[in-house]
């Protein structure tokens, strides 16, 4: 009886704290029955108030451990489950030390079950399966939830290895694929494509496809950068054409060669260094990449191939390195941005419009080393103001400088033996033309509507006028045709609105009427006479203190006699010492420096070239007399 007065008062005492000390206490009371005849009623009350507080903060002091401590094996619904059992075994202890000989009753059962059954509706009951459970764990209180809640999520992450949030802002690795022999990469935070081999020691060469058969072409919008590593010997045709982003290229010393148009239309690529380890790179490779202002040319080069550099129009310099022989058909074509050419030693050719349309460039002078020039070199290069063209140019293609409309300024160095067809037509701010007397033919329209020209001098040694050559050169007032010219095309000094004089031999004027038609009785003709020509050689003295750095030369008139005076001479040395030289233009002869003292007797063969009164003279043998001392 006295326990179930006991078990009464604690039920009436829960019904008014809440379910959950209730429930707490009848599982408590189910599961240790000798546990409830220790428990004095004069103090119930205190001890079911202090229980739920106590538990509660045992249970965030063992929480706290097993967050902080990763590295332990059990859970912390492990360690809830396993130290409540040790207290409930100690209560256990005592209560058979006070109470050994207490009969089985089984009303405290009937008890629990009837009176916590009012409030089951909006809580749990605890059943006899969550035996050793501590009472907290059947409340339903939302900070104990969302505890277990936050603990649960922290145990996931921890076992997952989820990304924190700082984790989700490191970028992605780049993933490296394979290509035939080859490897690439993309970084797509750099924006780097990186072509390499299996190692540096193993060389590769990248195959040869159209633009959307490589497997990077789809990066073709986002590529900034691309990196060619070493053992990497080629880049195949079209491998990055149209890479309108990419603006670096860095290139391997093993590469050996770029594959035709392997660079162009990258619109953004603004600085290209080929190493020297190139030796070939093809048509078109850098073609209408806009943005190149600066290009290094490596010395494995020799050939600058078709449309290299074409429409690259923010070019402004370039520099041909020594080892370049060749110059390709519109190779920099269209760069009209391009200001300076700066001519290699090794220069030897130079194909069809190589230069045509360069709008930018204000002085060109092709160097002696150039032997060939194709069609158009020049053609359209608007603002070219002087123009010289080197002694190793043979022949001068048609439309080589035609349209370079603001020329003024133009000099053919002795050598040239041919000027093309409209080499120069329409140059209208053309002022003087001087033919050397090594060129032989001048081919229609050479100089057509040069309608600024006021002087026009052909030298001794041209052959052939063709048709129109001179046409439209209104400027003019007189003319001498040297008496070597034995034929004169049809119309090739027409529509000289000025002309008024013409020395021409008689024969040669009778034969080819109709070079000058169109000028009625108003045209005056000169019949060249013969030359009187004389001339001897003088003895001159040169002091060697003079030539011990630097060169001598004589003038014409100071080693040679001449009548009449001021006749201009072609001269050829016949025989004599070798650091003596004689100049085929003038006459002049020039003494090398450190040349020994000695007398020294040189035969030279001169001749007049001839005036607007004289025809060119016979050769003449003469011995000048050179005294070092």
């Amino acid at each position: 009886m006295k326990v179930k007065r006991m078990l009464a008062g604690i039920v009436a005492m829960a019904m008014t704290m809440g379910m959950t000390s209730a429930v707490v206490l009848a599982d408590e009371t189910e599961n240790t029955p000798e546990e409830t005849s220790v428990v004095e009623t004069a103090e119930p009350k205190e001890k079911e108030t202090k229980k739920p507080v106590v538990k509660e903060t045992e249970n965030k002091e063992e929480k706290k451990p097993a967050e902080e401590k990763e590295t332990e094996d059990k859970k912390p619904s492990e360690i809830k489950e396993t130290e409540p059992s040790e207290t409930e075994a100690k209560k256990s202890d005592e209560t058979k030390e006070t109470a050994p000989s207490q009969p089985e009753d089984k009303e405290p059962a009937e008890t629990k079950t009837e009176e916590p059954s009012a409030p089951s509706e909006t809580e749990p009951e605890v059943t006899p399966s969550e035996e050793g459970k501590e009472p907290e764990e059947t409340a339903p209180a939302e900070s104990s939830e969302n505890n277990e809640a936050a603990e649960t999520e922290e145990e996931k992450r921890e076992e997952t290895d989820l990304p924190s949030a700082s984790d989700k802002k490191t970028p992605k690795k780049a993933v490296t694929s394979q290509f035939g022999e080859l490897y690439y990469s993309y970084d797509a935070v750099t924006g780097e494509l990186t072509i390499f081999t299996a190692d540096e020691n193993t060389k590769a060469a990248m195959p040869d496809k159209k633009a959307d058969e490589y497997p990077w072409y789809n990066l073709r919008d986002k590529v900034r950068k691309i990196t060619i590593r070493k053992g990497v010997t080629s880049i195949g045709e079209y491998a990055f054409s149209g890479y309108t982003k990419l603006s670096s290229i860095s290139l391997s010393s093993d590469l050996t060669t770029l594959g035709k148009c392997a660079f162009s239309g990258c619109e953004k690529l603004d600085n290209v260094v080929i190493p020297n380890s190139v030796t070939e790179v093809n048509d078109g490779a850098f073609m209408k990449c806009t943005g190149l202002y600066s290009v290094t040319i490596g010395k494995g080069i020799t050939l600058i191939d078709d449309s290299m550099f074409q429409g690259c129009t923010s070019l402004r310099s370039i520099t041909i390195p020594d080892n370049v022989e060749t110059i390709g058909s519109g190779a920099f074509m269209e760069c009209t941005g391009l200001r300076t050419i700066n001519w290699g030693k090794g220069v030897k050719e130079i194909y069809g419009s190589a230069f045509q349309k360069c709008t930018g460039l204000n002085s060109v002078t092709i160097p002696n080393s150039v032997t060939y020039m194709g069609e158009s070199v020049f053609e359209g290069c608007k603002y070219l103001y002087s123009v010289t063209v080197g002694s190793g140019v043979k022949t001068l293609g048609k439309n080589d400088f035609r349209n370079c409309t603001y020329m003024e300024k133009l000099t053919l160095c002795y050598g040239v033996q041919s000027i093309g067809e409209t080499a120069f037509k329409d140059n209208v701010f053309l002022k003087e033309i001087v033919i050397p007397g090594s060129v032989e033919y001048i081919y229609g329209h050479a100089f057509q509507n040069c309608i600024r020209v006021e002087r026009i001098t052909l030298g001794y040694g041209v052959k052939e006028i063709y048709s129109w050559a001179f046409a439209d050169c209104d400027r003019v007032t007189s003319i001498v045709i040297p008496s070597s010219v034995t034929s004169l095309g049809s119309q090739s000094f027409s529509y000289m609105d000025n002309l008024k004089t013409v020395s021409v031999d008689e024969e040669l004027r009778s034969k080819d009427y109709e070079a000058f038609a169109g000028y009625g009785t108003d045209l005056k003709y000169v019949s060249l006479k013969t030359n009187p020509f004389k001339a001897s050689g003088k003895k001159v003295t040169v002091k060697a203190k003079k030539i011990k750095k630097k060169a001598k030369t004589l003038g014409a008139g100071s080693v040679y006699k001449v009548t009449p005076s001021g006749t201009v001479l072609y001269a050829e040395k016949v025989s004599g010492n070798k650091k003596i030289t004689v100049n085929k233009l003038n006459g002049n002869i020039t003494v090398a420096k450190k040349t020994k003292k000695g007398t020294y007797k040189i035969k030279v063969k001169i001749m007049s070239t001839g005036n607007a009164t004289y025809k060119a003279s016979d050769w003449k043998t003469v011995t000048v007399t050179v005294k070092v001392k």
